[in-house]
C-alpha cells in the first residue's frame, strides 16, 4: 500500500502537471487558438468560456468548416473529460493537426486581466 509520503508525491506530481497543462493551454489562447465548447447550447448558453465557440458534440462533422484550416490550433472542452477525448479523436480523424483537450469548462485556465473569463 502507499505510505501518506507517497501519496503526498503523487498529489504534488499531478498538480504540477496539471499546473504546466494549464499554463501550455494559457499560452495558445493567447496565441489565438479556438476555444471549442462542445457541450450542449442550452449549457453553452448558461455558463462558457470568453471567447469559446459553441459546436455542440453531436454537430461537429456538420460544423467542421467553423474551425477553419487543419493547421488551427483548437482547445475542447465539453461535459466530460471522456466527450472531449472523442471530439479530439473526430477533430484529427477529420485532419486536425493541432487539438488540445481541456476536459471540462471548470479545467480551463484563469486569463489574466479577464475579470470573468466564464460567461453566464
Amino acid at each position: 500500500m502507499f505510505s501518506s509520503f507517497s501519496l503526498f508525491y503523487i498529489w504534488f506530481f499531478i498538480i504540477l502537471k496539471m499546473r504546466r497543462t494549464n499554463l501550455a493551454l494559457l499560452e495558445k489562447i493567447k496565441n489565438g487558438a479556438i476555444i471549442l465548447d462542445i457541450r450542449s447550447p442550452k449549457e453553452y448558453n448558461k455558463s462558457h468560456y470568453a471567447k469559446a465557440i459553441n459546436i455542440p458534440f453531436k454537430n461537429l462533422f456538420a460544423k467542421k468548416d467553423k474551425l477553419g484550416n487543419v493547421e488551427t490550433q483548437i482547445i475542447i472542452y465539453g461535459k466530460s473529460f471522456n466527450k472531449s477525448f472523442e471530439a479530439e479523436k473526430i477533430l484529427k480523424g477529420l485532419g486536425f493537426k493541432n487539438v488540445f483537450v481541456a476536459g471540462t469548462l471548470k479545467n480551463m485556465p484563469k486569463l489574466p486581466n479577464f475579470k470573468e473569463e466564464i460567461n453566464g
